[in-house]
């Protein structure tokens, strides 16, 4: 006998009928949602979270990574108390609902990893509680909604790894509580909109593999939350602040390789003291190496293809400082312009390091082995 007043039962029942709707839209071929069957109520379901206030209302949806296949239901859209929805790592086609657009209280919406195609719907602005929004390794096309700009409370948002055209949308600077921004290996074009400079709690900005050209801004350099930043593999130029080093105090990867960055490599870079990756590859970098012996955290540096160096003796005085840097691993300044002699100091390298490259030849750990038996 149902004890629920009749306007609850009636939407007790409206949320069941949209989990079954949404189970029958989909296959199950490793049988992941054998609880979902008529003789079992949905809130003892797998991957299924009621409310403890209001138990015949669902507030939670969490398959990833059970290799469902199929279409995402229309009917999610009716599930009103939603507050994350995830089917990250399966095989999900077919375009994201507009009706998800409905679900006020949505605050995760986490669909990376599937086959799903289309555009994002404009709508999802309307989930105003959103916090993450994650549809990376998808076919998603069409440009990104400036709609999203409106989403006050987003942390994280993922969309690498799709099709995605046009720009970067200026309203994005209103998402004050952004901490992640990650856009790489799309077919985004454009200038960075120097307003993604009011984003102060910025912690991740990851633009790399897309067609973005013009300057980084100034404005970008300036937030000091960052610790990855990578624009690599698109068409940027320009040079790199001269203080760097004191703008970005939490850095741990820079990453502006494949670009047509040039001038000089500023000093202060050794000022990053958390920095684990730098590459400043394929680019049009002048001048020395920059003396990195204060960064003890640094595990990869790669300066090749660029025209670093100048003919001088001291081309190589930068090794000196890299045995300071005790958990390198990886070192290239391959096809640059430095002449004269490595250091003897070169044998003091990190023991952790494998792969060194030089010149147009490829130093291995077995060298770095034989040099330091030679200075034993």
């Amino acid at each position: 006998m149902n004890c629920l007043p009749t306007s609850q039962y009636l939407i007790a029942e409206t949320d069941q009928f949209a989990l079954h709707a949404f189970r029958d839209n989909i296959n199950d071929p490793l049988g992941a949602l054998t609880s979902w069957n008529e003789s079992s109520h949905c809130s003892n379901w797998t991957g299924v979270r009621c409310s403890r206030r209001h138990p015949s209302r669902f507030i939670g949806l969490d398959l990833h990574s059970m290799s469902l296949e199929g279409a995402i239901s229309p009917y999610i859209g009716n599930l009103s108390f939603l507050k994350y929805f995830i089917l990250y790592d399966n095989h999900f086609t077919g375009g994201i609902p507009q009706e998800i657009g409905n679900l006020p209280r949505l605050q995760a919406l986490w669909l990376e990893n599937n086959t799903l195609t289309g555009k994002i719907p404009r709508n999802l602005s309307s989930c105003r509680s959103l916090k993450y929004l994650l549809l990376s390794e998808n076919d998603l096309v069409g440009g990104i909604p400036v709609e999203l700009g409106s989403l006050s409370m987003l942390q994280e948002l993922n969309l690498y790894g799709n099709y995605f055209s046009g720009t970067i949308p200026v309203s994005f600077s209103n998402l004050s509580f952004l901490t992640d921004i990650v856009l790489a290996l799309n077919n985004l074009q454009g200038n960075i909109p120097s307003e993604l400079g009011q984003l102060s709690r910025l912690s991740v900005f990851n633009i790399a593999a897309n067609n973005f050209s013009g300057i980084i801004p100034h404005q970008i350099f300036n937030i000091s939350s960052i610790t990855l930043f990578s624009v690599a593999l698109n068409k940027l130029h320009g040079s790199i602040p001269p203080n760097i080093g004191t703008t970005f105090p939490r850095l741990e990867t820079f990453a502006i390789g494949g670009n047509r960055f040039s001038g000089v490599l500023p000093s202060t870079i050794s000022n990053l003291s958390k920095l684990s990756m730098l590459d400043v590859s394929s680019n049009q970098f002048t001048g020395p190496v920059p003396k990195l012996g204060t960064l003890h955290g640094l595990i990869s540096a790669n300066f090749e293809k660029n025209h670093l160096g100048g003919g001088e003796v001291s081309d190589l005085s930068f090794f000196n400082s890299l045995s300071n840097c005790s958990q390198l691993e990886i070192i290239s300044v391959l096809l640059n312009n430095l002449t004269g002699q490595l250091p003897a100091s070169i044998a003091n390298l990190s023991t952790k390091l494998t792969q060194l490259y030089m010149g147009e030849t490829v130093y291995m750990v077995k060298f770095l082995v034989e040099l330091r038996t030679l200075s034993a």
